[in-house]
């Protein structure tokens, strides 16, 4: 007996075993084709059996724009790179051609999502399904409100008023710290590039004023620009253990709860507002305001005459995020850049000059500065406001570049990397120059191809506020310009901050010097 059972299990022992080799072996071939087909489509960072990239994007994680700028340049700007975590998890795919740009946002654009996998998820707190978070019929119902609404000259007019005040009391505020009598002064100007655009952005959007500009902002300020830190986290180092503190209530997601309480407290009351003042003059017309919430109201009455207060909350968050944080970060790498290029400075001083005549500064009379947009539009191709923006692969799909995308894998649109490739825009990519965006002969600016400038998202998700982000950052510069000449203070040390938008990650510490001209054109 003892024999046969010990025969049983010497045949039994043996099968197990022969079974643990044979299971042995197929790992091991996943994981060297694995490994070679990644090799040979070229990765961000070195390609490591089992592990991917992560141990690059570990020893980079607080700055993977940067470093996917950086393994491009080093690697000739190839078409495509890979990062993927391990070999579990999804790959990331950053492009880096106008080519399959066109491809991925327009040809084959219903096959990629945003609202689904890490993005859609870390974001759905405080963007909710607004137009940045949504796909599909959600967002196509949004973006034709939005259109009809940015489209309509009566809010033009009222942007463009809201614009110029604040242009005016971002020049009261530098003057407060700036003496008459000094010769000059330093001002963080990224710092109150934000402050001015959330306050504008805000009006705009809600009719209120939130008070940053004068020294007294509400707490829907700092609960805002929270909550956005938090999802940049989310996405980026937290994507293991922030939904498990989300659960629990523990730690940076206590604090985003209370943020996000804050925020949906003082939308709602604003829209519980209005609506409560629209149903009281039933039998009356509606006296619709200028700002975007009171347009809205309509908009969102459903058949049994209630209101989609969640579609109204999403849809205006989503738009002063996108309004305010994209404007501010764009308008501090041309002041950096400006900061470092006089000779391109005074050209918009005296383009600008020329264009007032002596009056105050306006939206008409700067919407033909044609060296001011270009040297705008140069500052964005280097320091894109959006430097990488990834969407989910719904289905299985080949990219021009030859890549094979399986479902659930992330194609990123790399600003970052296509705004500096010598492919695209010659081998003078990396400096500023204004110039190369102005006809040759009549000196006028000249568009770009949307796909070779995606600065603004392109084909269906092109962004809608490109005319109003322009005409903002045109009249805040060219006030600016007008009264100051502005140098970059030494010292400090200007990287992108870890955060949903290319942002400094130390402020933008300029020395101003008051310029000597007639009053009229300073008011």
């Amino acid at each position: 007996m003892d024999a046969a059972l010990g025969a049983l299990q010497a045949v039994t022992g043996g099968r197990v075993w022969l079974a643990l080799q044979a299971v042995a072996v197929v790992v091991a071939t996943y994981v060297l084709l694995d490994w070679i087909k990644y090799v040979r489509i070229g990765t961000c960072g070195r390609y490591w059996p089992v592990l991917g990239t992560l141990p690059s994007l570990a020893a980079n994680s607080t700055r993977l724009a940067e470093y996917a700028r950086e393994e491009f340049r080093r690697q000739g700007f190839p078409k495509a790179l890979c990062m993927r975590a391990s070999i579990l998890s999804p790959t990331y795919i950053a492009l880096s051609t106008p080519e399959d740009m066109e491809y991925f946002l327009k040809t084959n654009f219903d096959n990629y999502a945003v609202s689904a996998g890490t993005r859609g998820d870390s974001m759905t707190d405080l963007f909710g399904r607004g137009i940045f978070n949504a796909d599909g019929d959600m967002w196509f119902h949004q973006r034709k409100l939005a259109s009809r609404e940015f489209n309509a000259s009566r809010f033009k007019t009222f942007m463009s008023q809201v614009f110029g005040d604040y242009a005016k009391l971002l020049l009261q505020r530098i003057g407060e710290q700036i003496p008459a009598s000094a010769k000059s002064g330093v001002v963080d100007i990224h710092r109150w590039f934000f402050v001015l655009t959330l306050d504008a952005f805000s009006e705009i959007a809600f009719g209120e004023k939130i008070g940053g500009m004068d020294g007294h902002p509400r707490p829907f300020a700092a609960s805002f620009d929270a909550a956005q830190q938090q999802i940049y986290y989310r996405a980026s180092s937290m994507q293991l253990t922030w939904k498990w503190l989300k659960r629990f209530n523990l730690g940076s997601e206590r604090e985003m709860r209370a943020h996000i309480k804050l925020i949906d407290d003082f939308v709602y009351s604003l829209i519980d507002t209005l609506i409560a003042r629209k149903q009281s003059q039933l039998g009356s017309s509606w006296t619709e305001g200028d700002d975007l919430l009171s347009r809205m109201i309509p908009l969102a009455e459903k058949e049994d005459g209630s209101y989609d207060r969640v579609l109204i909350r999403d849809m205006l968050l989503n738009l002063v995020i996108a309004g305010r944080d994209t404007t501010a970060a764009n308008m501090s790498w041309l002041a950096y850049e400006l900061s470092m290029d006089p000779v391109a400075q005074e050209k918009i001083y005296d383009e600008v000059v020329s264009a007032c005549h002596g009056e105050a500064v306006t939206f008409d009379n700067v919407a033909n500065c044609h060296y001011l947009q270009a040297a705008i539009s140069e500052a964005q191709r280097l320091h894109p406001s959006v430097p990488m923006d990834p969407k989910v692969a719904l289905g299985k799909d080949r990219l021009p570049n030859g890549v094979v995308v399986a479902p659930g894998d992330m194609v990123i649109l790399s600003n970052y990397v296509i705004g500096v490739n010598p492919k695209v825009w010659g081998p003078d990519a990396a400096a500023f120059k204004p110039e190369r965006w102005l006809d040759k002969e009549k000196g006028t600016f000249v568009k770009r191809d949307q796909f070779t400038f995606p600065a603004f998202n392109a084909g269906k998700r092109l962004c809608l506020g490109i005319d109003m982000a322009y005409l903002e950052m045109r009249v805040v510069i060219a006030h600016l310009v007008l009264n100051y000449k502005w140098t970059l203070v030494p010292g400090q040390t200007i990287v992108p901050a870890q955060a949903l938008v290319l942002q400094m990650q130390e402020g933008l510490k300029l020395e101003l010097t008051p310029r000597r001209r007639p009053a009229a054109a300073a008011a």
